[in-house]
């Protein structure tokens, strides 16, 4: 786990996918922040009138937020981390799972996954009230933001939006300022953020999406690590490029960590930044920490 906590910021141009996308992806493909929200605008002008936006913790949600309010100004646009319950009760809720005990553990490294999703987050008031508001408002609503696709809401959109980055691109965004921990009001050392994002934040987020995926329940898919050029696919064909995906040998994007020992070889093989110290680890397959780069013709993803 402390592995990830100082990934270096290198995308390696190398471990990227040709693929030779199917009409779907070239269609419904959208990049950059206005071109998403003029989609899914469309979506809500052709009668989509509730959307929920969920993500995965760290990424960079309120760029698109503001591209809805300018493209969509008829919408109500939620920010979900406002159904957070109250940041004391949390924090002491969290507490037995984070336990703040330097004798037995001097770094504060180890803790207890939470296991109660969303529900054990969210201010069961709020999120009624916000159940109220999308079943009886008749304007457009649009709620983004981490757990706005909870299970008690999910059912209540007619449009169902995920976006991603990679875990490499979130714990660089939490380590240079610009995530926090859901419920938090402020950002907190960097080390005691991802020891709760590794217990609570993103175990939350990873059920949340693979619930998503299991039962069906996507209509969209955003890929956000750089939110000036996020991409946005419908989600089936997502599965699409997925299917073309498999059909040849696959290479994940790595990540590179500096350390206190060796790691030139890896180094010099890789041909890795003159300006990283050393190369002491490589995570090339940990579904964890890696992702995929798909790149075609006219674009990528």
């Amino acid at each position: 786990m402390s592995f990830m906590f100082h990934p270096y910021p290198y995308l390696d141009p190398n471990a990227v996918n040709p693929v030779a996308p199917p009409p779907s992806v070239q269609k419904g493909l959208r990049v950059g922040p206005k071109a998403v929200a003029l989609a899914i605008a469309e979506a809500v002008k052709g009668g989509k009138r509730r959307v929920g936006i969920d993500c995965y913790p760290g990424a960079e949600i309120g760029a698109l937020r503001a591209a809805l309010q300018q493209y969509l100004p008829e919408a109500t646009v939620i920010d979900a981390a406002s159904l957070a319950m109250e940041e004391k009760a949390l924090d002491e809720k969290l507490l037995p799972y984070l336990p703040m005990d330097r004798d037995r553990d001097p770094v504060l490294l180890y803790g207890r996954r939470f296991e109660e999703g969303y529900a054990g987050l969210q201010d069961a008031k709020k999120v009624e009230a916000l159940s109220k508001r999308l079943r009886e408002d008749e304007g457009a609503v649009i709620v983004a933001g981490m757990g706005a696709l909870s299970e008690s809401l999910r059912t209540l959109y007619d449009h169902r939006i995920w976006m991603d980055l990679s875990p490499r691109q979130a714990a660089l965004n939490y380590k240079n300022g610009l995530a926090k921990n859901y419920g938090s009001s402020a950002a907190k050392p960097y080390a005691l953020m991802m020891r709760r994002n590794y217990y609570v934040d993103f175990e939350t987020a990873l059920n949340t999406r693979w619930s998503l995926i299991r039962k069906g329940a996507l209509d969209a898919y955003i890929f956000a690590d750089s939110p000036e050029s996020m991409r946005l696919l419908p989600y089936g064909a997502l599965l699409e490029l997925f299917d073309e995906l498999i059909k040849s040998p696959l290479r994940a994007r790595p990540v590179y960590l500096e350390g206190v020992w060796g790691g030139f070889y890896v180094h010099r093989k890789r041909k890795l930044p003159k300006e990283m110290r050393n190369c002491a680890w490589v995570f090339d397959l940990i579904p964890m920490e890696v992702t995929l780069a798909a790149d075609f013709a006219g674009g990528g993803f």
